[in-house]
């Protein structure tokens, strides 16, 4: 028994040896995925099944992992990258978990090639669009969420008599107002939504064609009106708001976001099998 813990030890510290780049990519996603998990706990209302995830973040991990998982050669070691990957994992910050991703995934991209390659490729582009999140929205959220609440409250105009629009915020004059934040808006979805598209599409053998960009259009404008929609069903009251907020709410949304791309996905796929195909 005792030999074959040793044996089950010795084959994990092989294995880890010979994938520390992937353990270091994979290991400074969850460090910067790991502020939203504990947010969603936080949360009153308890957490949604994806633990606030976003269903386009997984799908770009498992994509990426399982690309530079298929490649034919191990990642190429450096130990001043991973050195400095690791450092800066310790960091107790999402934004430099990010950064450090971005950097060492880039720098990963530049020594590999083939699917390894294109799965370094999407860990840098998980990266960028993290980082368009926790911090360009931030810098945006201003002009963004003002524009997004705008759009809200002319969808709401169609069900609410009487609306009142003032910066990110938004409701029926003299009822409950829904304050528009920049994780709420539409252009913090819709990066992520490519990315895992294009993922899903190098994942299943696709090209990033003329065909690629036309339905990627397609699968934007339909997100943000699918949210626009959920933004401004939460503005009609409290209850309105508890409902889809909350965790079927949540849910709800995950469940059309995942259904979206992966539907999306499938199209381009398609295509691509049957060139024939108009």
């Amino acid at each position: 028994m005792r030999n074959l813990k040793s044996i089950t030890l010795i084959s994990t510290g092989h294995w880890l040896a010979a994938n520390l780049p992937l353990v270091i990519l994979v290991g400074l996603t969850l460090n910067g995925l790991a502020v939203t998990v504990a947010g969603a706990f936080k949360d009153a209302d308890g957490p949604s099944l994806l633990l606030g995830l976003s269903p386009f973040q997984l799908a770009t991990v498992l994509a990426a992992v399982a690309l530079i998982a298929r490649g034919a050669q191990h990642l190429p070691r450096s130990a001043w990258a991973e050195t400095f990957a690791v450092i800066l994992a310790l960091v107790p910050s999402s934004a430099v978990s990010w950064g450090a991703l971005a950097l060492y995934a880039a720098y990963l991209a530049f020594r590999t090639r083939d699917v390894q390659r294109i799965g370094a490729l999407l860990f840098t582009g998980l990266a960028a669009t993290s980082l368009w999140s926790a911090v360009a929205m931030n810098w945006l959220a201003t002009p963004i969420t003002s524009f997004e609440a705008l759009m809200v409250a002319n969808l709401m105009s169609f069900i609410v008599p009487d609306v009142s629009w003032s910066g990110n915020v938004v409701g029926p004059t003299g009822g409950f107002k829904l304050i528009l934040l920049p994780a709420c808006a539409s252009a913090d979805l819709v990066p992520k939504a490519i990315l895992a598209l294009a993922a899903l599409l190098a994942l299943f053998g696709g090209a990033l064609d003329r065909r690629f960009l036309k339905l990627a259009g397609i699968t934007a404008v339909l997100l943000v009106l699918g949210n626009w929609l959920r933004l401004a069903g939460m503005a009609i009251s409290a209850e309105h708001y508890a409902l889809i907020h909350g965790p079927v709410g949540a849910n709800l949304f995950d469940l059309f976001q995942t259904v979206l791309i992966v539907v999306a996905a499938y199209f381009l796929i398609d295509e691509a099998e049957d060139p024939g195909h108009a």
